[in-house]
């Protein structure tokens, strides 16, 4: 998975962001190894964060090697925007 984070930072770094959103079931889990159902990837260029709800935080912290798994909480939004600003992202890119 690391190679897969590296390429994604080049390409932060080529299209002039600070940080990337990956949503969709079939790039995050080719991104980041998990196979459940709900989950969003976060990467910077010195963070790697998986947000999940609570019924997921065991599965992800197993099958998300190299990643910080974050409990989104009530709150989808809020632990985005949290963890986003946290990582200091300003311009932030996401899948078409």
């Amino acid at each position: 998975m690391s190679n897969r984070i590296a390429l994604l930072r080049e390409a932060l770094v080529t299209r002039e962001l600070d940080g990337i959103l990956v949503a969709q079931p079939e790039n995050r889990r080719y991104i980041s190894g998990f196979t459940g159902s709900s989950g969003y990837v976060l990467i910077s260029a010195d963070a790697a964060k998986f947000v999940t709800d609570f019924r997921y935080l065991d599965q992800a912290a197993q099958q998300c090697q190299g990643f910080e798994v974050v409990n989104q909480g009530s709150s989808l939004m809020t632990a985005l925007q949290t963890q986003l600003a946290a990582m200091g992202v300003q311009k932030l890119g996401f899948e078409q």
